[in-house]
Parts: C-alpha cells; structure tokens; sequence
C-alpha cells in the first residue's frame, strides 16, 4: 500500500508540473499572439494611410517602414522573420489600385523587409540603446544609416520596379528615398519616444504637464491656422507658415527629443492634411509637387529640431549626472575621517567637512569665509605659503606638516596634503587640502625612541664586562709606562729615548681608552639618527671588539667570515652597531648550556641575488622553538628569563627603518641563526 501510494503522488506531481507548463506556455503564446495582432493592426493601418497618394508619385511619407522598424527593435530577434512574413499577407488583404501588378506588390514587400532587418541590425550594433538617441553622436548614427545610406540603397530596387511600370528612373529614386528618408527623421523618432516605451505622466510635476499642454494648444492653433483649407492659396515664404516655430523650438529646449519628437508628429499631421486636401501651399500643384514640398517642409525643420532636443538630453543627463556624481563626492567627503578643506588663492576657506570641524572644535559656518592662515600658529604661516606656492607653481601635490591651533592653550598636528586647482585656461582657480592628525603618531614615535632608550639602558649591565675589559688593558699599561718611566726618572742620567717612549705609550693606552669610552657612550646615548656612509665589515669588526671581553669571560670562541670588498652601507652608525650588538649578546646568552669547547659565534657578511648586504650571526646554542619563530620579534616576547623582549622588537624597527628585513632560523646542526639585510649605498 505504501509503494502505490507514493507512485500514485509522483504521479500526481507530474501532472501538476505539466499542467503548469502548458500554463505556462499558452500564456507566452497568448502574449505572443496578442502582440503580433497589435502589430498587424499598426502595419495595416500605417499602409493604408500610405496608400492614400496618389499612385503617379512615391508617398511622401512610407508609414510602414516605421511601424515594422519598431516592431523588429522592440521584439526578439528570433520574433523578426516572423514579424516580416506577416507583412506580405497584410499588403494583399488591404485594397489597392488595380494599376498595380501583383509581382510589383511581392516586390516592394520585399525591399521593405530587407530595409528593416538591416536597419534593426544596423542601429542594434551601433547604439547601446536603439530606440533611444543617447547623445548626438547617436542621432547621426541614425540618421547617416537609417535615413541615409540604409534608403539610398533600398531606393535603387524600388525605383527599377517603378522604371518597369513606364516611370522615369531618377525621378522614382528621388521620390521613393526622400518618402523613406523622411519616415525614419519624422514618425520613427516620434514611435521611438512615444510609444517603445510611453512616457510616464505620473513622474511629471503639473507644471511641467501644463507647460506641455500650453506648448500642444500653440502649436495646433498655429499649424491649423497655417493649412487651412478654407484660407486659399499660401505660399511657403508667407509668415503663418513661421508660426509653428517658436512653439517647436519651445517644445525642444523643454522637453528635449520626446517634446520634438511630439511637436514634429503634430506638424506632420496638419501638413500631411494639407497635402491630402491641396490645401494651404498645396493649393493647385500636382501630386509630384505636393509630395516634394511636403518633403522639404517637413525636413527643414524636423533635422535641426531633433537635434537641439538630443543635445539638449545629452545636457541635462549630463548636468545630472554631475550633480549626482558632486553630491556622492560630498557625501564621500563628509563621512571622511581625514580633514578636507577648499580654500581660493587668497586662503579664504570655502568648505570644510564635518571630520575638520570637530577637530578644531568650531561650526562650518564660522570656518567658511574665514583666513585658513588664521588657524595655524604665526611660527607655522610662512611655511604654509610656502608650500601653497610652490604646489601652484609644479601643479604637483605637496605634503607637510604643521601644527594648527585647537585652543588658546593647546595645538595640534596636522599632516597635510594640498594640490592646485586650475580652470580651463590653466589659471589658478583654488586649493584642495587633505590633513590628518598625526599627534598620537608623534607621541607613539617618541614613545618608541624612549622604549629604545630604555632597551639601551638596560643592557648596560651586559656591558660593563665589555667596559672593563676595554678599560682594563690601556689603564694597565698607562700605570706600567707611568712606573717604568718612574724608575728611569730616579737613574743617574735618565735614558731621554726610552722615557719619550714611554709617554708616547701612555698617550696611545689613554687615546684608545678615550675611544672605547665613546663607542659604548654612543650606543647608550639617545640621539637623532644620522645616516651616512658605513663600511659594514668595519662595524662587525667594532662591535666584535667591544664584545671581545665579554666572549672571553663566557668562554665563547668568536669566528667571521667577511666578504671581502663589499660596498658601503648608508646608516646610522650606533643603530646599526646597536643591532649588532644585540644579536651578539643574544648568541652568546643562548650557549650559556652550551658545553664550553662547543660554544662558537660566527659573524658572517655576504651578498644576495638582489645584491644586498646580509650580516649573519649564528651559534651552537640549543636553538628556538618552531612555535616562537613568528613571534620572536615581537614587542615584549622573550625566551630568556628576566627578559624585557625589547630587543629584537628594537632591531626589527632599525633594520625596517633602514629598508632592509630581519629574520631568523635553526641551523641543521643545532644552534640557531639570525639575519638581516642592508641595502647598498650608491656607488
């Protein structure tokens, strides 16, 4: 039971879905049907109007040719061919004179067709939007391929049909492209705007829907009253034909291509009436000379029209487009932390975001219009100027640093970034200025030099068997020379040459304890860095030096490997000793397990394939622990008891500041190695 009562429910599930699919698609069909019937209706309405010339000339106007246009753009493009065959069927059901042969008809329906499909696929590769004129660039477009080169060549099978029913070539070619050409510049734009898709009435304010219904009731009274066919014979020079005018150009700056679009449809309506009625300036011509001067009445100002009210879209998305794009920019700049400021040539400053008013602690509206000058200290002005003529005059953005005024009794620091404002001509228009505050990053960086300090200062006791040895041996010997000199002195006849020596001795002893005095001072000694030219191996050699006491109170063997030649280093001497320094300390603290013939330190210099100096300092202590190697030259980590872990944090921030990276690794045979780079300095 169980078993057929889950077949019976697929069963009944497949039913559903298929009978929502066939929902479904008879729904689409529908659509699609309705559409197609809709488009029939147009096309037999829009041929039987085109029909209603007279047979001896071409229509002035080819309706169809814009309804089927319209319908291939707006369609699929699968949808086109059927849209096309539908065509034929149309033409034979509506009447038509009997003077045309049936072949002529098929013909016709045929340029049409092909007129329409490469017209659609034309404007479809062209335009990002076809039934829209984006710019006037697209309104060329279209107007070159659809209503130029597109009915140029369709005319040239159409007039050699009509040249088979006995009427002149030329004058058929004429007449058949300007009745084409004429469709695409009139009605196609006027379907474009106003029915693919309507406009919307509910988004337009009232008085904008007055103002159009202000400009629709000129513009029927003046082309009414201008082919009235009551009024007798007008001739197209006479002033009621000029009064459409003004209510067309209205319509154009107004409303841009929708209200010239509408305002041409309705010309063309009065006009067309005119010229079925041989009414106005139709009165009394031939329907040749009806057909060109409707032609060339409407084209005259149809061309122009169109193209102010394209330009005058284009302007307007464009204006909108810069609003929108100025007021995300001021949004943008308001909710900056950094502070943005604009000010004119003079200083005067024209707008501040809201980041800079709180933290001068003052309103906008008290800041605009004031001296930006007036805001930083008087010490701090000239430099200021400086820097605003000088990014004025390189048009390059310039940086700097100076301290603005929060309170009477407390400044602040700024670091600014300013760039030159120039307009069109190339004159200076206003300066852009962008600041942050850079006191906590100040007050960090001193912290930092008094972290350091303190690190130097509590590695003092490391040195001070490194000061005694270094003191030791020249005192010893200045006391030696000093008593032997003694005993000379109280001699008979005092050897002169061996007393001279004896003082030269003492000087040399006293010269080299002076210096070592002021090689460990330097290292302990807070001072602003001063980078110059360092011979590397020279400061590997100082500092082995130095540590030369303290590696022989420890029972460490100190080797190097230097590599010869090698180029200078721009650096800070004691900052780099520092380093170094450090590193050897650190080497010989880790063999202090390290059985004593085992202990070794070498100190090696070498090069890399970027060609930058290596300083590698390696023991045969019990080496680091794979967890700790990320975080071993991190602030306050250690490995050693009674550690601070300043040290390597210390040496890592040199060695950066120095453009150079620092890092360390096990050796394979035990121990542990540390190395750090240096760039070379220019040759």
């Amino acid at each position: 039971m169980g078993r057929k009562a889950q077949d019976a429910g697929v069963g009944v599930a497949q039913e559903r879905m298929e009978w929502g699919l066939r929902r479904l698609l008879r729904r689409e069909t529908l659509q699609q049907g309705a559409a197609l019937a809709v488009f029939s209706v147009a096309y037999a309405v829009a041929f039987r109007f085109g029909m209603q010339f007279s047979q001896t000339t071409a229509s002035p106007f080819w309706f169809p040719d814009s309804v089927l246009l319209c319908a291939l753009l707006w369609a699929r493009p699968r949808w086109s061919w059927w849209l096309v065959a539908a065509t034929l069927p149309i033409r034979l059901l509506i009447a038509y004179p009997a003077t045309v042969p049936l072949w002529f008809l098929v013909f016709t329906t045929a340029i049409d067709a092909a007129k329409g499909l490469i017209a659609a696929a034309v404007l479809r590769r062209l335009l990002a939007n076809p039934l829209r004129f984006e710019s006037l660039r697209d309104y060329c477009l279209y107007a070159l391929a659809v209503a130029g080169i597109v009915p140029a060549l369709s005319a040239i099978p159409g007039a050699w049909g009509r040249h088979l029913l006995g009427y002149p070539f030329g004058a058929s070619w004429l007449q058949w492209y300007q009745g084409d050409a004429l469709t695409s510049l009139v009605i196609t734009p006027f379907l474009f705007y106003w029915l693919l898709p309507p406009p919307r009435v509910r988004s337009v304010s009232r008085m904008r829907i007055a103002e159009a219904l202000l400009i629709i009731g000129g513009l029927t009274v003046s082309t009414w009253l201008a082919f009235a066919p009551a009024q007798g014979r007008v001739f197209f020079s006479d002033a009621q034909l000029y009064a459409p005018v003004p209510f067309l150009v209205w319509a154009a700056l107004r409303f841009g291509a929708l209200g010239a679009s509408g305002a041409i449809a309705l010309l063309a309506i009065f006009a067309v009436r005119g010229a079925l009625s041989s009414a106005g300036p139709f009165l009394g011509n031939s329907p040749a000379e009806v057909a060109l001067s409707l032609q060339e009445y409407l084209l005259i100002r149809a061309v122009p029209l169109y193209v102010v009210g394209v330009l005058v879209d284009q302007t307007g998305r464009a204006a909108a487009s810069l609003r929108e794009s100025e007021a995300r920019y001021r949004e943008m700049v308001e909710m900056q932390t950094s502070f943005v400021c604009r000010l004119r040539s003079d200083m005067t400053l024209t707008f501040v975001n809201p980041a800079f008013c709180q933290f001068v602690g003052r309103a906008a509206a008290d800041l605009v219009g004031g001296n930006f000058l007036a805001l930083l200290p008087r010490a701090s002005q000239s430099r200021a100027l400086e820097i605003f003529g000088v990014a004025a005059a390189s048009n390059e953005v310039r940086e700097w640093e100076s301290d603005i005024v929060l309170a009477p009794e407390r400044l602040g620091l700024v670091h600014w970034t300013c760039r030159a404002l120039f307009d069109a001509v190339g004159q200076l228009q206003s300066y852009q200025i962008i600041g942050n505050d850079v006191m906590d990053r100040k007050r960090a960086e001193e912290a930092d030099r008094k972290v350091a300090h303190a690190a130097r200062l509590a590695a003092l006791g490391e040195l001070t068997a490194m000061v005694a040895h270094e003191l030791t041996q020249p005192l010893t010997a200045i006391v030696g020379n000093a008593e032997a000199a003694e005993s000379l002195l109280q001699s008979e006849h005092p050897p002169i040459a061996e007393l001279r020596q004896c003082m030269l001795d003492i000087s040399a002893d006293g010269m080299r304890a002076s210096e070592s005095i002021q090689e460990i001072r330097a290292l302990t000694h807070k001072h602003e860095p001063n980078r110059v030219a360092i011979d590397l191996n020279a400061a590997v050699e100082n500092v082995l030096r130095l540590a030369s006491g303290d590696a022989l109170r420890r029972r460490v063997q100190v080797r190097r490997d230097l590599m010869p030649e090698l180029p200078s280093v721009i650096a800070d001497s004691a900052s780099l000793e520092h380093v170094l320094l450090n590193l050897v300390v650190n080497a010989m603290d880790a063999m202090s397990d390290t059985a004593e013939g085992e202990r070794q330190l070498m100190v090696a210099t070498s090069r890399d394939a970027e060609s930058n100096l290596i300083v590698s300092v390696s023991d045969r202590g019990r080496g680091i622990k794979v967890a700790d190697l990320p975080r071993l030259f991190d602030s306050f980590f250690t490995t050693k008891t009674g550690g601070m872990g300043l040290g390597l944090s210390i040496a890592r921030s040199i060695v950066l500041a120095h453009g150079g990276r620092i890092w360390a690794e096990n050796n394979p045979s035990g121990g542990a190695s540390f190395h750090f780079t240096m760039r070379p300095g220019p040759m």
